[in-house]
């Protein structure tokens, strides 16, 4: 099957006629045409490839629908000095679809199948292993995108988890502190409680007080009629 190597956004696509692949995000209405160079054309074992791009040779696509992927939680935060970050990201992308992978297939072809010279094995062998270090750097390229991507979710993630512990941390010590709030509470109560007693037992000691002085006045009024019929009494012996 013949396919096309083309390049979009920096990142490069392997394309075959009537694929639809996501690519990053384009101008222009859905439905409208977009062209892209081939770095890389190639049927079978017959390649050609592009110094950078081949000329005139372009592959044409038409735009499917645009659209935005999966949301990516990025949340930054740094350790006690009250900084906390969180926003999320959404990349954009544009859907394709392949129309045609351009000109020059024919040519390929007909080199696929013409009689292949015994003097061009070595030219086909460099070309064979020139596509095959494109598509691996192709690989690498996305390999190492993805990767980037993982680790950025990773990293995310560990500082969400962070955060989290730092949190429930926090909202122990608030339910140590309240406990111990609650305890302090109880004991202000019960001094108050024994405050309220003492102050009843004072009360208690002053009313015996009071009826302690009161028996005093009534024992000295007693002794004092007891000394003025005493003295009744001389006068009326004297008398």
């Amino acid at each position: 099957m013949a396919y096309a190597i083309i390049q979009a956004g920096g990142k490069q696509f392997r394309v075959t006629k009537g694929e639809v692949l996501r690519v990053p995000s384009l101008s222009g209405e859905v439905g409208s045409s977009v062209n892209f160079d081939a770095l890389v054309q190639g049927i079978g074992d017959a390649i050609a490839i592009g110094t950078p791009v081949l000329e005139d040779t372009q592959v044409t696509a038409t735009i499917v629908e645009h659209g935005r992927g999966p949301k990516v939680i990025v949340f930054k935060k740094k350790r006690r000095k009250q900084y906390k970050k969180k926003h999320g990201h959404r990349q954009g992308f544009t859907a394709i679809r392949i129309e045609s992978i351009g000109a020059g297939l024919d040519e390929i072809e007909e080199e696929v199948s013409a009689p292949e010279p015994t003097e061009s094995a070595a030219e086909e062998t460099a070309a064979a292993a020139a596509a095959e270090e494109v598509e691996e750097a192709t690989d690498e390229m996305e390999a190492a995108a993805e990767t980037e991507a993982e680790e950025d979710v990773e990293t995310a993630a560990a500082e969400a988890e962070e955060s989290v512990e730092e949190i429930e941390a926090e909202a122990e010590e608030a339910i140590e502190a309240e406990a111990e709030a609650e305890e302090s509470v109880e004991e202000t109560a019960v001094e108050a409680e024994e405050a309220v007693e003492a102050a009843a037992e004072t009360e208690e000691a002053v009313e015996a007080a009071t009826e302690t002085e009161e028996a005093a006045g009534e024992a000295e009024e007693a002794a004092g009629e007891t000394q003025e019929a005493a003295g009744e009494a001389e006068e009326d012996e004297k008398e």
